[in-house]
């Protein structure tokens, strides 16, 4: 057994200075490992929107390329058959396109075939379609590009039909137009 001795009216531990100095200490330490662990995660996030939009970036506009190479090649009666319009949102370019396309819908009608007597669903082989940006409520850094369809040609071919969002972390969505072809 070994019995320590104090010594009259001294106490055993710790001073509060040295306490203090211990979590002034322990807080420098905390505040640079979550300096480390936040830059971390923020080029994490970063690495993952870069490769995100790598992947995604060619097939929104294969899809607009499909959409685009099926335009109708002439007016449709009194009704023209593309309308672009220039647009910004929050300064970021934010053009907006509607044409009419031969390209089946993607959307179908269920009708009943009375020579059958049976339910079907139908594609029209003429829809209007649409491109443009809406801002993203959830991440407001971003856009949101959203594709119009309506498988009605009607007297308005650049308005109506349903709306499905082709994604949700656009940065700027700009369309150049040329006065003819060629040029």
């Amino acid at each position: 057994h070994k019995v320590l001795i104090h010594k009259a009216g001294r106490r055993c531990g710790f001073t509060l200075i040295e306490l203090l100095v211990a979590l002034l200490l322990t807080g420098l330490i905390m505040t640079s490992v979550f300096g480390v662990l936040h830059d971390a995660m923020s080029a994490r996030d970063h690495i993952h929107n870069v490769s995100q939009i790598q992947r995604t970036g060619p097939m929104i506009l294969d899809m607009i390329e499909a959409d685009l190479r099926a335009i109708a090649p002439f007016n449709v009666g009194f009704r023209r058959v593309f309308n672009g319009r220039k647009g910004s949102i929050g300064g970021a370019d934010a053009d907006s396109f509607d044409f009419v396309t031969l390209r089946k819908s993607s959307s179908e009608i269920e009708v009943t075939d009375t020579i059958l007597a049976r339910e079907r669903f139908l594609n029209s082989k003429l829809s209007e379609v649409g491109y443009r940006l809406k801002q993203n409520r959830r991440e407001p850094v971003f856009l949101e590009l959203w594709r119009r369809e309506d498988m009605h040609l009607d007297e308005d071919s650049f308005s109506g039909g349903g709306y499905s969002r082709v994604y949700d972390k656009i940065t700027n969505f700009k369309v150049t137009y040329y006065p003819e072809v060629g040029a």
